[in-house]
Formats: structure tokens, sequence, C-alpha cells
């Protein structure tokens, strides 16, 4: 089995006794150095990731092919400090939820349609038949499937209380199943956690919006933040308890 610490060279430089020494939330330091070191990662191959439509965007996008992989890195970082997303703090990396950057991109993009998802779980037993199935198991995988399907309801928890406390409209943070489609659900759930985990504007996975395209109505949606009273807790947080099942999304990781 790969170690997802393994992959990246900057955990290499704790030994066993480091990994045992609990970072404040819980994370070893081996961990928080993975998560870094994966977002570095990230950062550097911007454009094979991210969304042809963000693409586009991007000076110069029909030579980025003609780019050796240092001036590719080079451009995506300076790109990203001018799209006002700069590399976060170290402390950052120790939140649960920033083990998402150890995930390829697809992968989390996966992780953020299951939170989406995970809204709806009742009434996907309603819409659910043999076609749609294998539609949703495009969205999320065969296990994000299973998992939905068996604790969808634990899993959302207090969902529909924390929408209401966020002031959030049903229709705002959820989609008709119909009309669903990968990115808009990769969206959503990316509000939902941001919302759920109250993420900073630049934190680790603000990048990810490079992976999905701009929706014409983002500016005007309620802002995704909850109050600061609310409880954060993987037990009352469905976002936080969507990444406690993550060895059991991708066990092909060493978690």
């Amino acid at each position: 089995m790969t170690s997802a610490y393994d992959a990246y060279d900057a955990a290499d430089a704790y030994d066993a006794f480091a990994d045992r020494v609990a970072a404040p939330n819980g994370a070893t330091p081996a961990a928080v150095a993975a998560r870094l070191a994966a977002y570095h990662r990230r950062r550097r191959t911007l454009f094979d990731w991210m969304h042809p439509a963000c693409r586009a965007r991007v000076p110069c996008a029909d030579r980025l092919d003609a780019c050796s992989p240092a001036q590719a890195e080079a451009l995506a970082d300076a790109l990203l400090d001018e799209w006002g997303m700069p590399a976060p703090p170290l402390a950052a990396f120790d939140a649960p939820e920033t083990a998402l950057a150890l995930l390829p991109a697809h992968d989390c993009l996966a992780v953020f349609r299951l939170r989406a998802l995970v809204e709806q779980a009742d009434a996907l037993r309603a819409w659910i038949d043999r076609p749609r199935r294998e539609k949703l198991t495009g969205w999320i995988g065969a296990r994000g499937v299973n998992l939905l399907f068996a604790r969808g309801r634990e899993l959302a928890g207090n969902a529909r209380s924390l929408a209401v406390c966020a002031y959030h409209a049903a229709s705002v943070m959820q989609l008709p199943l119909d009309a669903a489609d990968g990115d808009a659900l990769a969206w959503l759930g990316f509000r939902l956690f941001a919302r759920d985990c109250r993420w900073a504007h630049g934190g680790p996975l603000a990048i990810m919006r490079l992976a999905m395209p701009a929706r014409d109505d983002e500016e005007a949606l309620p802002s995704p933040s909850m109050p600061l009273s609310l409880p954060s807790s993987a037990g009352s947080n469905p976002s936080l308890s969507i990444v406690s099942q993550l060895p059991d999304l991708f066990p092909e990781w060493s978690w």
C-alpha cells in the first residue's frame, strides 16, 4: 500500500519520534508536513489540473504547453499570487480537512460532490435507479456511493440546523437532483465545506476553486460563513464527518 506521506518529500524530514508528537488539534508534524508538501505540489502543477475554463483566463494560455516544467511552475506560482491565492501559513495545515490536499484534484472534487449529496441523502433513496446509480458512481466513485447510502443520514448530522443557523435557504445550498451535474455538485460541496469548516478566503483548499468553472451567479449568493457560536466537531459537522471517512473512501492511501 502506498502511503500518502511517502508521496511527498517534506514528510521525510520527520523521524518516527516526531511523527508521534501531536500538533494542537491532533495532527502529527509529519501529517502537517505531508499536507503542506502536497499543497505546494498542487500549486506547481496548477496547469495540469485546473479547469479548462479557468485555464483560458491565463495570459498566454495558448503557449503554456511550450513551457518547460520550471517555467510552468514559476508562472503558476505568480498567477496564484496575482489571483489572490498566496501560499497559506503553516498553521493553516493543522486543520483536519486539509487532509484533502493529499488527494489528486479529481478525487478532491469527488469528496466535494459527496458533501453536496449528503444534504439530500433521503431524497436520493427515492430518486435512484440503475442509470442514475451509474451517474452517481461517475460523480463520487463506487465507494462514495456505498458510503452515501449506508451512512448518508448519519454523515449529514445537523446539516439542516446548520443551514438554518447560517441563514441559507434550502434552495441555495441544494441542487435539484435531475438538474445536477458533476461541476455543479463539486462547486456546491466546496461551498458547504467552506461554510462548515469556516475556511479563510486564502486557505489551503481555496486553490481547488480553479478545478471548477466559475459560476455566473456566485456573487449573488449568500456568503457561506457560519456563526462562530456553532459547533465544529466531527460529530455535528457533516464536512468533518466525511473527512473522517477518507481512509474508507481512499484505502489506497495510508492515512
